[in-house]
């Protein structure tokens, strides 16, 4: 069915759901634990964050429950469940085709009629979504309050474990995901705040929730990482291999004192599976890798040598020469840092684990003989893992990966 809900007929209650809608939508031994503040800043007046779920020029969508649909001049329909909803950009309006009626506005917004989740093509999600359009794309953007955003995030991002062994470095997590989200948010973009995916945080809405997570989450609700009364700039890897990295080293990014790189105890994350790797690669591949980066373009190329010129303090390499031979000449191509990874790519299409790693050569072949798996700045997961493992509370967790910040709520 498809019903356009008069003034008369709209009930107080959904009336006042609606206007809670809009307001959302708009609007080792453990180191020396440090003070944890009561008193918190106002970082976001609504505590929300909205999270692009996809871009395309057009988007087919099913709902599992009923629907209210808003559109930019405040009308309001009601959607059955089961209906596609199909949208397109015609002229410089967004087209919404359902139930073979056409509906047009710059702007849609779905929200439950009922539940508290939508249940959009077979994946379950809290909030609400905005069907928003920027020239050719239309985006489609997960509304929702921001704990229940942290609590999507989780599974993505860190292994739930067994026998509560891990629950404090989930806690910990909870509040490295916030943070970061928190950052996003304040970066105040158009439409949205954040990707659903590793350019920013993996979400899986709340199809990927957990009730004994859920539990962890709420007990530090509101709880982000501050260094002098500052929101601080938070990242997290999976495995740093012994040692973590200067944020400078890896991102175009100022130093900050809190993200030095730090000795991981005694190795905290050799626990990890992706602790120590190795990666083959042809001369072939390693042409076309380059090729791919536009670091050369020519045919006639071979390999000459690979040589690693200098590495951080943290025995990541901090500068990759590949020598090639193109027509008799000898060409020099460096590649730094964090970049390297993503150069040379194994020969199903994978970056590189870290940038850890010495180099061999075997049967032909140039063997990457490393360990760690990311970056490597910030909190360690399997490091962290290890820790609440070994009896330690998540606030001593984040002291120790992010030396002198504090703990402050954001929000109640």
């Amino acid at each position: 069915m498809f019903r356009i809900i008069s003034n008369s007929s709209f009930s107080y209650s959904i009336k006042f759901y609606l206007l809670f809608i809009l307001v959302i939508i708009n609007s080792c031994t453990p180191v020396i634990r440090q003070i944890e503040r009561k008193s918190y800043p106002i970082i976001s007046k609504n505590n929300s964050i909205r999270v692009l779920l996809d871009e395309s020029e057009q988007l087919t969508l099913t709902f599992d429950n009923d629907l209210i649909v808003i559109l930019k001049n405040s009308q309001i329909i009601n959607i059955d469940k089961k209906s596609i909803l199909k949208f397109s950009i015609v002229d410089n309006s967004i087209k919404l085709e359902v139930n073979r009626n056409k509906l047009f506005s710059d702007e849609f917004i779905l929200a439950p009629q009922k539940d508290d989740f939508n249940i959009i093509n077979g994946k379950k999600y809290k909030g609400n979504f905005i069907i928003s359009r920027e020239r050719n794309k239309l985006f489609l953007i997960n509304s929702l309050y921001l704990e229940d955003y942290v609590k999507g995030v989780m599974l993505k991002e860190i292994p739930k474990g067994n026998n509560n062994v891990n629950n404090e470095a989930i806690k910990a997590m909870a509040v490295v995901i916030r943070t970061y989200a928190l950052n996003k948010i304040n970066e105040s973009k158009i439409l949205f705040d954040t990707f659903n995916d590793v350019r920013d945080q993996v979400y899986g809405g709340a199809s990927y929730e957990d009730e004994q997570i859920n539990k962890l989450v709420d007990l530090t609700k509101g709880k982000t990482l501050f260094y002098r009364e500052e929101l601080a700039k938070v990242f997290y890897h999976s495995t740093c291999g012994g040692k973590t990295e200067n944020i400078e080293n890896v991102f175009s990014s100022e130093p900050f004192p809190y993200l030095k790189s730090i000795q991981d105890g005694d190795i905290n994350c050799k626990i990890s599976p992706k602790f120590q790797w190795k990666e083959s690669f042809s001369e072939s591949l390693i042409i076309k890798r380059l090729k791919e980066s536009n670091y050369v373009s020519g045919s006639n190329l071979s390999l000459k040598e690979i040589n690693i010129l200098s590495r951080f303090s943290s025995g990541r390499v901090k500068e990759l020469e590949i020598v090639l031979l193109e027509n008799n000449r000898l060409k020099r191509i460096s590649i730094h840092s964090n970049k390297i990874r993503f150069v040379l790519k194994n020969f199903k299409g994978e970056i590189l684990p870290s940038t850890n790693f010495q180099i061999e050569i075997k049967n032909g072949m140039y063997e990457f003989i490393g360990k760690g798996y990311g970056h490597g700045v910030g909190l360690c997961q399997w490091g962290a893992i290890n820790l609440s493992r070994s009896g330690w509370n998540y606030k001593d967790i984040l002291y120790f990966y992010f030396p002198k910040t504090e703990i402050m709520k954001a929000y109640d």
